[in-house]
């Protein structure tokens, strides 16, 4: 799987953002948005290009944002379980996410899942 890419303008400066190919849900594409938006990531020069980025590509360039974030944190067991549980479900997250609300803790109340370890 591939997602295009797509120029826009954000807080006047100008920012590649992925393009959905499909209907559904992709926190993977809103996550690398997010990012990009905030200057947080760079896409592969061979892919701005080309106009069009591959998913392993995509998942090399979070990951490496993931280590990169990790390196400057905690070395904890906690932490390391933690980061090694976002490496594994990377790839799952282009079809979407698990997330288990518990309505007994109000909005921000939600059953732990290894998705949500990524954001």
């Amino acid at each position: 799987m591939a997602y295009r890419l797509k120029q826009v303008t954000y807080n006047k400066r100008k920012h590649k953002i992925l393009v959905q190919n499909e209907n559904g849900p992709c926190p993977l594409i809103a996550a690398a948005n997010a990012l990009l938006l905030r200057d947080a990531i760079k896409l592969p020069s061979n892919c701005v290009g080309a106009g069009v980025i591959k998913i392993d590509e995509l998942i090399n360039v979070l990951a490496e944002k993931v280590l990169n974030n990790s390196s400057q944190q905690s070395q904890s067991m906690n932490h390391q379980f933690a980061v090694q549980e976002v490496m594994q479900v990377f790839p799952s997250l282009q079809y979407g996410m698990d997330v288990n609300p518990k309505f007994t803790k109000g909005p921000s109340g939600v059953e732990y899942t290894k998705q949500l370890n990524a954001f």
